[in-house]
């Protein structure tokens, strides 16, 4: 770790401000867009990253483009191809009735196993794709709290559906961080994470339940 930060502070002698301003200007870029998005048009993230690379060609280090690209290529091949295989396993299930199958049953449930239901499935199915978790059973869960605020229960959601990004077989947040700091098995890095994983599911479940008065304290 201290040859890591020594090597930074070369580099960030040898390079200055400019070191920083590729990052800087990506996240302008991605940032106010969304913020003022009627006077700043959105570039869209190629275009984004694009602007940064160019602006890390104009620093005083020497690096090859094409083999940083390669290499950026190589370190998110199996991410990328991860999200294609669940995204493929989505489209089937929509296909062959699955998804509706599922949709179905969740508005059948009891109102005393609904809240259950949402604790347990959304972040199993989350451990497959949490955007298909949230597509697949937010939805039918949103609508069968109707009686509710929905804006309350819809940023409960999430927060339990977001847990499902630690479940496994995916697990995409400890899978890449793992590979980002090269550790081989990403459960090293799931186990600390139970215990507000958990925590999170309990507190999205209370604010469900309890969604009209945490509506009248927060809106």
């Amino acid at each position: 770790m201290n040859a890591v930060v020594e090597k930074f502070k070369q580099q960030e002698t040898k390079g200055g401000f400019l070191l920083y301003l590729p990052l800087v200007v990506m996240v302008v870029l991605m940032v106010v867009p969304k913020i003022f998005p009627q006077s700043i048009p959105d570039p869209g993230l190629p275009l984004t990253f694009v602007i940064a690379i160019a602006l890390a060609c104009l620093s005083e280090h020497d690096f090859s483009v094409p083999q940083v690209a390669k290499d950026g290529v190589n370190d998110i091949l199996p991410i990328v191809s991860l999200l294609l295989g669940v995204g493929m396993l989505l489209e089937i299930m929509t296909m062959v009735g699955l998804r509706g199958y599922i949709v179905v049953n969740i508005l059948g449930l009891p109102s005393y196993l609904l809240l259950l239901g949402m604790a347990i499935t959304l972040p199993a199915l989350g451990g497959i794709s949490v955007f298909g978790s949230a597509s697949v059973l937010g939805v039918p869960f949103a609508l069968g709290l109707l009686g509710s605020n929905q804006i309350i229960i819809i940023s409960a959601l999430s927060l339990i559906a977001a847990m499902g990004s630690f479940t496994p077989p995916v697990a995409l947040t400890p899978v890449v961080t793992a590979q980002v700091i090269g550790e081989p098995n990403y459960m090293e890095l799931t186990k600390p994470c139970l215990i507000p994983i958990a925590v999170a599911i309990i507190v999205g479940m209370l604010i469900i339940q309890f969604a009209e008065p945490v509506a009248k304290i927060l809106l």
